[in-house]
């Protein structure tokens, strides 16, 4: 959580989250999600605020798992589906 202090320090925050808020907010997401069984994990991009992933969505998208992917792999999606959304913007 961002206090507004910091928050006021500059014109945007932004945030990327791994599910589809306003479900599956707080930590680890891909982790839960993965242990649920999905294969389709959404990822959005939303501006931070004092309240715990409630800000403006900019972009929503998602990466794809088959299941057999190791920590490493699921890792690397993640990574490089957070940079692209980043670029995006």
């Amino acid at each position: 959580m961002i206090g507004r202090e910091y928050l006021a320090l500059h014109k945007h925050n932004i945030v990327v989250h791994e599910s589809l808020l306003p479900y599956g907010k707080g930590w680890s997401p891909v982790t839960w999600q993965i242990l649920e069984g999905k294969g389709i994990i959404p990822f959005v991009l939303f501006e931070a605020v004092e309240e715990m992933d409630a800000g403006v969505v900019y972009i929503r998208d998602e990466i794809h798992l088959d299941g057999t992917e190791l920590v490493e792999e699921i890792r690397e999606k993640q990574g490089n589906k957070t940079i692209e959304m980043c670029m995006f913007l």
